[in-house]
């Protein structure tokens, strides 16, 4: 009995013995699965990075070429008007040549009122000419602040990727750090009870660190977002403040415009009256009445033009910062995804590894009972 008490002991140890082997060949599979996560993890994170700097690369691209676009527009749009201020300018310098040619036979009285409407003419085409430099400069520096601030905005929001990208990698090296010092602790726990209580206790302490950290980049992860979200609401109330301006500025001008319109016309009529004979000054002011009526429907193709040139222009504004503001949400939302995977996938690896390393301890109790058994 004795001979077979020894031979089913020695039988239980030796598949004792062949158990624990496969459970530390187990154990070296799951490290070198966990490496091989983590270099995925790596490739990952950079690919992200890559393509997100092709992303800001061809975003870049298509704001320029609009931009240069604008410009050849711009510049096509002064040609277009320096040639019809010229052609308006010979036109008036032909009408009026003809026109002291035709009065030189009248009477002084008329030569002077016609004189006068004529430098008062130059004087609002001057006032004209002006207000219209105004308006181009105007638009410039609208043009001008409006590329600032979508360069500061690409900026602000480069620097916050860039930052939970740093967040991230931070995070990953203090994982491994302390997931190397767990490795430790544990080879060194097979050797010494006491310590156990110690790594329990570092463990418990690393996860509540982790949480408080998971809780701080969570608050200022939406700071973050309340700014981009307060700066796009300035940035949409300050264009439509400026297209309100721009507005009234041209509603003001045509009143005034008409106004000075009707002031010329009622002089006109009043000379028609008092100088001259009826025929000549029903021709004359017939002539007079063509040309301000082209003028007038000039004056409302222009405008209309311009007005829709503006409509357009803010328009492309606001699609380029909705897209913007819509590719940055994505790139967000596929970071924070990413980083609650990983944090998902490391607290399985920790408890498995917990389970792990229980199971080993207890193997351990038992083999070492058995052993004191059998020697006894």
């Amino acid at each position: 009995l004795y001979l077979s008490i020894l031979v089913v002991l020695s039988t239980i140890l030796t598949v004792v013995f062949l158990y624990l082997s496969t459970i530390d060949v187990l154990s070296t599979i799951l490290t070198v699965v966990f490496l091989y996560l983590s270099t995925i993890d790596i490739l990952s994170t950079i690919l992200t990075v890559v393509f997100l700097y092709r992303s800001t690369i061809d975003v870049l691209s298509t704001i320029l070429t609009v931009v240069f676009l604008y410009l050849s527009i711009l510049d096509v749009l002064s040609t277009i008007l320096t040639v019809v201020f010229l052609y308006h300018s010979t036109i008036y310098v032909l009408i009026t040549i003809l026109t002291v040619v035709f009065l030189y036979c009248s009477t002084i009285d008329i030569l002077s009122t016609i004189l006068t409407v004529v430098f008062l003419y130059h004087s609002i085409i001057d006032i004209l000419s002006t207000i219209l430099t105004v308006v181009f400069l105007y638009h410039s520096i609208i043009d001008v602040l409006s590329t600032i601030l979508t360069v500061v905005f690409l900026y602000h929001s480069i620097i916050d990727v860039l930052s939970t990208i740093l967040t991230v990698v931070f995070l990953y090296h203090s994982i491994i750090d302390v997931l190397s010092t767990i490795l430790t602790v544990v080879f060194l726990y097979h050797s010494i009870l006491d310590v156990l209580s110690t790594i329990l206790t570092v463990v418990f302490l690393y996860h509540y660190t982790i949480d408080v950290l998971n809780s701080i980049l969570t608050v200022v992860f939406l700071y973050h977002s309340t700014i981009d979200v307060l700066s796009a609401i300035l940035t949409v109330v300050f264009l439509y403040h400026s297209i309100l301006d721009v507005l009234s500025t041209i509603l003001t001008v045509v009143f005034l415009y008409h106004y000075t319109i009707d002031v010329l016309n009622s002089i006109l009529t009043v000379v028609f009256l008092y100088h001259s004979t009826i025929d000549v000054l029903s021709a004359i002011l017939t002539v007079v009445f063509l040309y301000h009526s082209i003028l007038d429907v000039l004056s409302t193709i222009l405008t209309v033009v311009f007005l829709y040139c503006s409509v357009i222009d803010v328009l492309i504004t606001i699609v380029t910062v909705v897209f913007l503001y819509l590719s940055i949400i994505d790139v967000l939302s596929t970071i924070l995804t990413v980083v609650f995977l990983y944090h998902s996938i490391i607290d399985v690896l920790s408890t498995i590894l917990t389970v792990v390393f229980l199971y080993h301890s207890i193997i351990d109790v038992l083999s070492t009972i058995l052993t004191v058994v059998f020697l006894f």
